[in-house]
């Protein structure tokens, strides 16, 4: 899509990466899977020694923007672009924020500088927040504790890959050294002109018949994270982490919206203690709960009675929004997830589409996405709009692929259609919408006026940051779909 690769490019141009690693990025993003002997011949690195390329591939694998995976062909690597890190990078800034409200101003700091340079030691850490927000008052304790907590929550973790490659330093004393050195092997074995014939083959057949048992040995050696965290121990940010959080405040504030302060609470505590990594599709609910476990969970967050509790989630059960829910076979409730995020994504699908076409195809959609397939003269029922305006919004949303429609013949010579929503169309057509809108925000961000006066600048940055959060939030709740 074009508004994705937009995107991409206006993020990459704005890091912090070296034009070279810059232009082979956008080269993987646009043609990968790509060999090493594509890759030269696109970059046009010198063949007999592409220092530049593998210098390229260094810093962009240990930021984690390309992996790599064996070809089925003829057992070379291949080199994968991952967009999916590089957009995540959109939700840094929701990051930062959430650790300052949820944290305090220290773990805003970390979490900030964190979003900056990727992959840190506690020491790099310590040196850097000094230099960069100023703070020499800070004692490096203050900063270590603070460090060490968010390590154990689990909001930072582990990095084998390590940091970006520093300028001042060379390739043998950085910690990516063996991932450096397996390229230059690889172009070596190149080089020399290493047989691949029936005994690679063989070879991978066995690969393949074993791989379950090889997959199983890896995940057992990959190193963890360690309690405390050392001077050579590369942390990052667990991006799941906090889109789990990120989205678990989502849900809650629907839910505040929907039934009240009380009601929020309650589902926040059995989120937290769910602890589900992933979107509704893949967990459409919360683990189960007893009542007494409710009342252990809810004690801190909430002063309410026993009776009272009991009642209150009577009432929830009985409510038309049933996000809480009580299972018959075993007595135990749960959380309804799949209940609160249509909720949440009728309000944000609306709002983005009332903000494209207007307050009637906005009100169209929510009918048809709640209600499902319906036919036209149903639609103005619903609509209470006229059956002109409605034939005209219908033209529009399916040219758009916002809606689709089915035809029927019940008999000879009638034809009836009905229209519903598809979310895989819409959520491709309003990520669309979103990732232009983020691109443009960005390129608007860094083409500042000369003649502005200091305040005038601070003040649109606020603004446009702004506006890339909301989006980025939106990106969030889209991926719900």
């Amino acid at each position: 899509m074009e508004e994705r690769r937009l995107l991409v490019s206006t993020l990459l141009a704005q890091s912090y990466l070296d034009k070279e690693a810059q232009k082979l990025a956008i080269i993987l993003y646009d043609h990968s899977p790509l060999k090493l002997t594509d890759l030269i011949k696109l970059t046009g690195d010198s063949p007999a020694c592409p220092t530049r390329l593998l210098e390229g591939l260094k810093i962009l694998i240990c930021e984690h923007l390309i992996f790599t995976k064996r070809s089925p062909e003829d057992d070379d690597c291949l080199y994968y672009f991952d967009t999916d890190e590089c957009l995540g990078w959109l939700y840094h800034p929701l990051f930062a924020l959430y650790a300052k409200e949820q944290m305090g101003n220290m773990a805003w700091d970390i979490v900030s500088y964190f979003t900056l340079h990727k992959s840190l030691t506690l020491d790099r850490c310590l040196t850097g927040i000094r230099a960069e927000y100023e703070a020499e008052h800070i004692s490096d304790s203050v900063v270590q504790r603070e460090f060490n907590r968010l390590a154990q929550l689990g909001y930072l973790k582990y990095d084998i890959a390590g940091l970006k490659i520093p300028k001042t330093e060379s390739a043998s004393e950085h910690p990516a050294k063996s991932k450096a050195e397996s390229l230059e092997q690889k172009l070596r074995a190149r080089k020399e002109g290493k047989a691949k014939g029936k005994a690679q083959r063989k070879r991978k057949e066995k690969e393949t018949k074993t791989k379950k048992a090889e997959e199983e040995e890896k995940a057992a050696s990959v190193p963890t994270a360690p309690a405390e965290p050392g001077e050579d121990h590369f942390y990052r940010l667990d991006n799941e982490k906090f889109v789990y959080q990120l989205r678990t405040l989502q849900l809650v504030k629907v839910v505040e919206e929907k039934l009240g302060a009380d009601a929020s609470l309650l589902i926040k505590a059995m989120l937290d203690s769910s602890r589900l990594l992933g979107p509704a599709q893949v967990h459409p609910t919360t683990n189960t709960f007893t009542f007494e476990q409710l009342v252990d969970i809810t004690k801190d967050a909430m002063s309410v009675p026993r009776p009272a509790l009991q009642g209150m989630v009577d009432q929830l059960c009985k409510e038309e929004f049933r996000c809480l829910e009580r299972s018959e076979i075993t007595d135990e409730y749960y959380v309804n997830i799949r209940v609160i995020v249509n909720e949440l994504l009728n309000t944000l699908v609306g709002r983005i589409l009332e903000s494209k076409y207007g307050v009637g195809p906005a009100r169209v959609y929510r009918i048809l996405r709640t209600k499902g397939q319906l036919e036209e003269n149903q639609i103005v029922e619903l609509s209470l709009m006229p059956q002109e305006e409605i034939r005209n919004i219908i033209e529009t949303l399916y040219k758009d692929s916002v809606i689709r429609h089915t035809e029927l013949a019940p008999r000879a010579g009638s034809v009836m259609r009905f229209y519903t929503v598809r979310d895989s169309d819409v959520k491709d057509m309003l990520v669309r919408l979103v990732h232009k809108a983020i691109a443009n925000v960005l390129i608007k961000s860094s083409e500042e006026d000369p003649d502005d006066k200091e305040e005038e600048l601070i003040r649109k940055r606020i603004v446009l940051k702004g506006c890339v959060a909301e989006a980025a939030d939106q990106l969030m709740a889209l991926s719900e779909f």
